[in-house]
């Protein structure tokens, strides 16, 4: 079974459609969607009858706890870092698990191509279950309010030699940042906390990523 780690507010319309997406473009492979919501409850019981598993919360608790939530009730191996405003295309998964079959003894992270970053940044990936107790210290992310656990996330990968980008894994990330798409109140919500999660990220850097947080799997 493949996890896919969802974290969502704001944007209900858009999930619809992507895991109407996820399920197209995976046909053959065993999927849990795991969503992570914050918004109403008439969203998360749609989600539970689309056969989602939701840990659901009115209130923002933001993409970083978000994940690790989802982490928590995530049983797949390996899993997909997953977000509101992406786009799966056919074959992405079947490129992503070639390529991390590549690995030694088959275990580590595989960059999706997200149409924008090539190698140089894996904004969303797929991540195996060791890789993320051997590596990242059982978590997914690493409280960043702004970006960033994607930047951790490619840098420890690469310094345990786990890191790899698929070409071939298309899945496009739809961002403002592009003029993909218009701002919406999601993004616009942490803008101010950016420059704070830049000065953090690079004291855990320069720390060498300290595994300073509670393990959500072991």
């Amino acid at each position: 079974m493949i996890s896919i780690l969802l974290a969502t507010a704001g944007r209900h319309d858009r999930v619809l459609d992507l895991i109407g997406q996820v399920r197209a473009t995976a046909l053959g492979h065993d999927l849990e969607i795991v969503v992570a919501l914050d918004g109403p409850e008439q969203e998360a019981q749609e989600l539970r009858e689309l056969g989602c598993v939701v840990d659901h919360q009115l209130e923002r608790r933001g993409s970083a706890q978000a994940w690790n939530d989802a982490l928590a009730l995530s049983t797949g191996d390996p899993v997909v870092l997953a977000a509101d405003d992406l786009e799966f295309r056919t074959g992405w998964l079947d490129a992503a698990l070639e390529t991390l079959a590549e690995f030694p003894d088959g275990w580590g992270l595989v960059g999706f191509n997200d149409g924008h970053w090539g190698e140089e940044l894996s904004t969303h990936y797929l991540m195996s279950r060791r890789l993320i107790t051997e590596v990242f210290g059982g978590v997914v992310s690493w409280g960043y309010e702004h970006s960033f656990t994607d930047r951790e996330a490619n840098e420890r990968a690469r310094r345990a030699g786990r890191y790899a980008w698929c070409k071939d894994a298309h899945v496009y990330h739809a961002h403002w940042l592009f003029g993909d798409r218009p701002q919406d109140a999601t993004d616009t919500r942490l803008l101010d906390r950016h420059a704070d999660a830049e000065r953090r990220f690079s004291e855990r850097q320069a720390a060498g990523f300290p595994n300073d947080f509670q393990a959500v799997i072991k």
